[in-house]
């Protein structure tokens, strides 16, 4: 059984999974009888309602949604199922290429704003290039720490600092690596708090910082941020889990289509994603 500590660290760490789920729930609900489209799209805005800050959650459910025929639902929506899982994969491969691109054997990398796409592209560049991930330990549910341990135990290098020497754990290295949560219509980031100091601190030391963001997580209709950064975690004041990082304040983005220059995220993300343009 997960507790509920663990519902919420996947909560935050693992967009992609909730989404995933959310899509198996419409299409198991489009293999029924009945009003389809009226128990699709009630269902689609329960599924919202309980993640309303999961912009995955709400982009693959919509792209599910579009132009689906009643005529042939069933396999229709078989084929949009899989499609749509077959491009979240790919996004995560083509992001984890993309980054590797950045880091250098031998180098310490300093990695913040912890997600599974962020980790996915540690995990891939580890395997074959010597670099030192370096990290804090991110309260309150510690994903510094989890993942910290979890490269120790697998004999990786790692190191591992307390909040409180995040400048220090900074200096010194050659890359800074942010996961993203939300790209705004304004091609700024969601990221996890913390993020603004890594971004001044390295800016200050010359360390080039890039967010690692699948394009599925662009907040296309302004919908989602206002649940982010109004999200109540653990009876702390809303808003302090995540914050707005404005893309002035990073070195690039990058994402399944390649490695952009922050103020172009937008139109390069309009022009590769066709699930934005229904």
């Amino acid at each position: 059984m997960v507790s509920g500590m663990e519902e919420e660290f996947l909560r935050h760490y693992n967009q992609d999974l909730f989404a995933k789920t959310a899509l198996k729930v419409l299409y198991d609900r489009a293999q029924e009888d009945g009003d389809t489209f009226k128990i699709l799209f009630k269902t689609r805005d329960a599924l919202i309602t309980k993640a309303p800050e999961n912009i995955v959650l709400r982009n693959t459910t919509e792209a599910f949604l579009t132009k689906l025929s009643l005529h042939d639902i069933r396999e229709e929506s078989r084929k949009k199922y899989t499609k749509i899982l077959s491009e979240m994969d790919s996004a995560e491969q083509e992001l984890k290429t993309n980054t590797a691109k950045k880091i250098k054997s031998g180098k310490t990398i300093f990695i913040h704003s912890f997600n599974n796409q962020l980790i996915a592209a540690a995990e891939h560049v580890s395997r074959y290039k010597k670099a030192t991930l370096r990290m804090i330990d991110h309260h309150p549910l510690k994903f510094g720490k989890r993942y910290y341990e979890d490269l120790k135990t697998r004999q990786r290098k790692a190191e591992l600092f307390f909040d409180l020497a995040i400048t220090k754990a900074i200096e010194g290295a050659a890359l800074c690596l942010l996961g993203g949560d939300l790209i705004t219509e304004e091609g700024n980031i969601i990221v996890k708090s913390g993020s603004k100091t890594v971004a001044d601190t390295a800016r200050k030391n010359n360390i080039p910082t890039y967010v690692c963001i699948s394009s599925w997580k662009y907040d296309q209709k302004g919908q989602t941020k206002k649940h982010m950064l109004s999200y109540n975690n653990h009876n702390e004041k809303k808003g302090d889990f995540y914050e707005e990082l404005p893309n002035s304040k990073i070195t690039g983005i990058i994402t399944e289509h390649g490695i952009f220059k922050p103020k172009k995220i937008i139109i390069e993300i309009k022009n590769f994603n066709k699930h934005f343009n229904h």
